[in-house]
């Protein structure tokens, strides 16, 4: 089945929480090949207010994962 004509080909970091819409991993990889962060947690559609720690941490991470990567591609590309 596919899910998108035009997959995402930019980095792209997701966050997943149980009590909200759910992607299997096989799909994203489809839309988002470039997925460079998953993260699965508890909680809901506001999950900024009801874990906003967890949150908070989550998008550090995926900020220091996408500086890691643009340093990467430009090593590769200079």
């Amino acid at each position: 089945m596919k899910t998108l004509w035009f997959p995402l080909e930019v980095p792209t970091a997701i966050a997943r929480y149980r009590n909200d819409f759910y992607m299997a991993d096989g799909i994203l990889g489809e839309i988002y090949p470039k997925l460079i962060q998953l993260s699965d947690f508890e909680g809901g559609h506001f999950a900024a207010f009801e874990l906003p720690e967890v949150f908070a941490n989550d998008v550090i991470a995926a900020v220091e994962k996408f500086e890691d990567y643009n340093k990467k591609m430009e090593k590769k590309f200079a």
